[in-house]
């Protein structure tokens, strides 16, 4: 600081009481002059106080409570400012002052250790610095908590026009991470902390997936990104972090039919689970497996979305422009049968389908087949063989013995490999799954059921049998016996036999057409110019 900039406490006057004693000293200022100054003492309160006079001795002085900054800005403009109570802490106040007048004059951005302190500076400072253009506003707005930053960068989100459920995953995500890892400015994340809360989420009660802690990961990166491209930080503190390598991913199997058989006759009437009747779960199984409906799709169906009259069922969703829009999807009856009687009584607004929470949807799947799977068993206990050739089988598992897994996202698998089953074209099938690629339909989503494969191979024509009439002569000039195969490529059935004429050559039964059989100059092998087999006059 420049010897005109201090740090020092005002003084203003008040009115001198009666019965005051008024008294001078000899005292020397700050450079040593000699000078007389007058005080005045009185009783206030019980206690006798002293107080400096004001040169004309009619008033006494008083000094603030608070300390004052003088100090001369980037526009050499000079500046008076409050400060704090504390001595210390103003001077550290006039110090950081300081260095923004140095950076913005030399027209330098503030360092890290300046924003860390910006973001705890008092609301009043801040807005002073902005108010003379010692600060701009988007470095002023630096010093927010990050739920205000998180909530500026979910309207910036949606402003681009993503959709809501997008936003909110990306909002609540980011949030639970804070949270978790208690940060409450934006110089307070820690990429090493963030790394070790994501790991205790994927090892907790309801662990994460390695792909989806992934993308909380990149939720976190992305609103860092955000802060710096509005200029609200100058450093990313989660950059340097990596994805974490994601393990082969588990496919999901589709249902046999006859698993599905086992599986609505048990859960049907079975115990509830997650206060949800097995007559309802079952339902719900059907239409799942019946329409392909994913699960937040299946949670948004009311009475009034099913119109059995015209065997349709109504979906409202939000498209890539956030507008909604309505997918009309038929109806199987075996859904209408099923739904129609759990409908009555019900209003049109009420839910159509009662699911658990989204974090249940798998478990509750896994019970059912697991119970299912335990009377199909107990159905065998009088036949040993049986029982244990059913012991064996991965029937009605919830973990196939190829790797496959059963969620609640195998009865859309399901849907998509009966349709593949009963000979529905695989457009039709991609139509119906509301796919943009097939492949994903017929690849990912189609499955083999038991016995295709061999009902495929036998569904084959047999090779036809053809019986020799007379033996063929060879095609060339040796004078050997053709090989039958040879005759059968070559000849149709009418071109079979062939005579001799009266000058010696071969003549053709059907055509007349004289064919020489030497191979001396100039002569051709084969008269007829057309091939003779019937695979190409075809």
């Amino acid at each position: 600081m420049s010897k005109k900039d201090r740090v020092f406490k005002a003084e203003f006057t008040k009115e001198l009481p009666e019965g005051v004693e008024i008294f001078s000293r000899n005292e020397k200022t700050k450079k040593g002059r000699p000078v007389i100054r007058w005080y005045g003492k009185w009783i206030e309160n019980g206690k006798t106080v002293q107080y400096k006079l004001s040169p004309d001795r009619k008033k006494y002085l008083v000094e603030t409570q608070k300390w004052y900054i003088d100090f001369k800005d980037h526009n050499q403009i000079r500046r008076c400012w409050p400060a704090f109570d504390d001595k210390k802490q103003s001077e550290a106040l006039a110090g950081r002052i300081k260095e923004l007048v140095c950076l913005k004059m030399a027209r330098l951005a503030p360092d890290i250790e300046l924003i860390k302190w910006l973001e705890v500076a008092p609301a009043s400072i801040k807005k002073s610095l902005v108010r003379i253009g010692l600060l701009d506003s988007h470095r002023a707005a630096a010093g927010k908590s990050l739920l205000s930053h998180l909530e500026d960068f979910k309207g910036a989100l949606q402003s681009k026009g993503n959709k809501d459920c997008r936003t909110n995953t990306a909002y609540s995500r980011i949030k639970k991470v804070f949270e978790g890892c208690k940060f409450n400015y934006y110089s307070e994340i820690s990429g090493s902390a963030i790394s070790k809360y994501i790991k205790t989420l994927r090892e907790g009660e309801a662990p994460l997936s390695e792909k989806t802690s992934n993308y909380y990961l990149r939720e976190i990166k992305q609103f860092c990104r955000w802060m710096i491209d509005d200029r609200r930080a100058i450093e990313n503190p989660v950059e340097y972090l990596k994805p974490i390598r994601v393990t082969e991913e588990q496919e999901r199997a589709a249902l046999e039919p006859d698993e599905i058989a086992w599986l609505i006759y048990c859960t049907k009437t079975g115990q509830p689970i997650y206060r949800i009747s097995g007559i309802e779960r079952a339902a719900l199984y059907v239409a799942a497996m019946y329409t392909g409906l994913r699960v937040s799709e299946l949670r948004s169906l009311r009475v009034f979305s099913f119109d059995f009259e015209d065997k349709t069922v109504t979906v409202l969703r939000k498209n890539q422009k956030t507008t909604e829009e309505k997918l009309v999807l038929p109806l199987h009856p075996e859904v209408i049968e099923w739904l129609k009687p759990m409908f009555r009584g019900k209003s049109r607004d009420d839910v159509a389908l009662k699911m658990p929470s989204e974090y249940n949807t798998a478990k509750m799947i896994r019970r059912d087949l697991a119970n299912a799977r335990e009377a199909w068993l107990k159905d065998a206990e009088q036949y040993p063989d049986l029982l244990k050739e059913r012991t064996e089988s991965d029937f009605l598992k919830s973990e196939k013995d190829n790797e496959e897994v059963v969620v609640f996202h195998s009865l859309r698998h399901t849907f998509s490999s009966i349709m593949a089953a009963s000979g529905v074209h695989p457009k039709t099938a991609k139509e119906l799954m509301r796919h943009k690629d097939i492949n994903l339909t017929m690849k990912r989503y189609t499955h083999v059921f038991r016995g295709q494969e061999s009902a495929a191979v036998e569904s084959l024509p047999r090779i036809k049998k053809i019986e020799m009439k007379k033996q063929a002569l060879a095609t060339g000039t040796d004078g050997k016996t053709a090989d039958p195969s040879l005759r059968i490529c070559l000849c149709s059935d009418s071109q079979q036999a062939s005579t001799t004429g009266d000058d010696g050559r071969q003549m053709n039964q059907s055509s007349g057409i004289n064919n020489r059989v030497s191979n001396g100059p100039g002569v051709i092998r084969t008269l007829d110019q057309g091939i003779m087999s019937p695979l190409l006059y075809r």
